[in-house]
């Protein structure tokens, strides 16, 4: 991988790829991170509106199976869930809330952490195998 020292390019040494792989990964965990954050503080939407939304009839699957059910009078239409959530440890709703955040951060961010991967390897392929 050819890099550029006063606008010449140079080869890079190993400690070099080193160096430039380091920051493209501490950028990834810095963009995961934030996202986990942003995610930890929306929690109401993270649980309600994505994780436990199927406790709701009104979720969008249990809609159109009904409708489903209806059209070929399959008897699939849910009236209610009944579903509870038990925590056994004491620390359990933190956990669980600090896990989801992360794997938010993680799933959101994961597009990036592509990105800044194909930036390190991308360098070093040929034109015709980029």
């Amino acid at each position: 991988m050819l890099g550029l020292k006063n606008d010449v390019p140079h080869e890079m040494t190993f400690l070099d790829h080193l160096e430039a792989l380091r920051w493209h990964i501490v950028r990834s965990a810095i963009f995961i991170v934030v996202i986990a954050i942003v995610a930890f503080m929306n929690k109401e939407f993270i649980f309600d509106g994505i994780i436990m939304a199927p406790k709701n009839s009104d979720f969008l699957t249990y809609r159109v199976l009904c409708e489903l059910s209806t059209r070929y009078d399959l008897g699939m239409c849910m009236d209610k869930v009944d579903f509870s959530v038990v925590n056994l440890n004491i620390s359990g709703q933190f956990t669980t809330h600090m896990w989801i955040a992360f794997m938010t951060g993680f799933i959101v961010g994961f597009p990036y952490l592509v990105w800044e991967l194909w930036r390190f390897i991308r360098p070093a392929l040929s034109q015709k195998r980029r």
